[in-house]
């Protein structure tokens, strides 16, 4: 006679009351299904020193393609997809390009509503509403892009970031208001070659005067054990991470918007360590003049992945000023033109301190005029930067980006 534990009753009763209750509101799923989507590609003609230093004249490009399919307000499916042919100069559009793809987000999230609270289960693979991103902010709040135009880049909506919630894992995130949230990550990862497992917690706040999305966690690399002398149970160390977006709006015409964090605090029996590529700093006072003209001034301490990837910046660490107008009538079109003045050095502000002496020697210049035209639910961006650079040799070095973009929703 076979023998049933407590357990597996238990277990045996619980699918089938879930299967019932899925089968019960499978009509009324199906029966209200919506679809959104958003897409961008930009191509950049550039000779400003590649990762390697290299300054050969080069036309990459970056586009990426995201929709989301909504179940009867229960059920959500999103996806994102990007591709970065890297250099079509070599081999011209109408010939094969050597091309980066990736599946930048894969997830499904349950959505269930009570009395007080609306829960947000999610499984996911690929970058999950990554740190440092406002995403998180716009699917919860239904909140505008707040972050800065400086950091613009096209490989995808969770961009830019300051530490990425990657590759597999699950959220739960319990919001009690239409204002308010948080929310619990756990992850794994494989970073050179190490199993990486991770745990983030988030909170978040927004409302017309003040926005704050702030997450940070801990992640542990695994070894087998015996691999290497140092390690204590197989951890060899221990990995922090933590970064904020804020965003101050005491007036219409004023705001300040903080952007800040470290991507990895490692600590390790000997000591305690971060690489300067990992420190994110930005921050942006912001002043609009008759609703249709911003002034911005932005100081920062940004990755090399950052910098690498808008058309704006051309060091690590320096100074922004932007002036630009808006709602600019063309015809049946609205424009925005403005002009970004810059200075930037190759130095860091963390540890090795710009020595005044120098900076005259190793500062970049650089002028970046944009122009941003409305074309139904989408915008065409064009941008041309010229950065002048000098160095310890007095021989100042010429850098331009030129930028073609187009980014639309569906």
């Amino acid at each position: 006679m076979k023998k049933f534990s407590a357990k597996s009753i238990f277990i045996s009763i619980t699918r089938k009351i879930v299967a019932v209750i899925i089968f019960a509101q499978l009509p009324a799923i199906l029966s209200a299904v919506s679809f959104s989507g958003y897409t961008g590609v930009a191509g950049y003609l550039t000779n400003a020193p590649d990762k390697d230093g290299e300054t050969d004249l080069r036309f990459p490009m970056e586009s990426f393609l995201t929709g989301q399919f909504e179940f009867s307000n229960f059920f959500i499916v999103r996806g994102e997809i990007s591709f970065r042919p890297e250099n079509v100069l070599e081999t011209g559009l109408l010939n094969d390009t050597d091309t980066i793809f990736r599946i930048n987000e894969f997830s499904g999230t349950f959505r269930v509503s009570t009395d007080y609270f609306t829960h947000f289960v999610a499984g996911f693979m690929g970058d999950y509403e990554s740190i440092g991103s406002d995403v998180f902010m716009q699917r919860h709040f239904g909140t505008k892009p707040f972050t800065s135009r400086l950091t613009e880049n096209w490989r995808g909506l969770t961009e830019p970031y300051i530490y990425q919630i990657r590759k597999y894992g699950f959220s739960y995130v319990i919001q009690p208001s239409r204002n308010a949230a948080g929310g619990v990550y756990l992850y794994t990862n494989t970073i050179d070659g190490v199993r990486e497992y991770s745990a983030d917690m988030r909170l978040a706040f927004s409302s017309r005067v003040f926005k704050i999305d702030l997450a940070g966690g801990v992640g542990v690399p695994l070894s087998e054990i015996g691999e290497s002398s140092d390690a204590i149970f197989s951890i060899k160390s221990v990995n922090v991470h933590y970064g904020t977006n804020m965003l101050l709006k005491p007036s219409d015409a004023f705001e300040i918007f903080l952007q800040h964090g470290i991507k990895e605090i490692t600590y390790t029996k000997e000591d305690t360590s971060f690489d300067d590529d990992d420190v994110y700093l930005l921050l942006e006072p912001r002043i609009y003049i008759f609703d249709s003209s911003k002034i911005s001034l932005s100081l920062y301490q940004l990755p090399f992945d950052t910098v690498s990837h808008s058309v704006f910046l051309f060091g690590l660490c320096g100074v922004d000023v932007l002036f630009s107008h808006s709602r600019i009538a063309f015809g049946s079109h609205e424009l925005e033109t403005g002009i970004h003045v810059g200075a930037a050095f190759s130095n860091s502000i963390v540890k090795d301190f710009v020595d005044f002496r120098t900076m005259d020697k190793t500062t970049d210049y650089s002028l970046s005029p944009f122009l941003d035209m409305q074309f139904g639910r989408g915008t065409l961006k064009t941008a041309f930067s010229l950065d002048v650079k000098t160095d310890y040799s007095w021989k100042p070095n010429l850098y331009s980006k030129f930028m073609l973009g187009f980014k639309t929703s569906f």
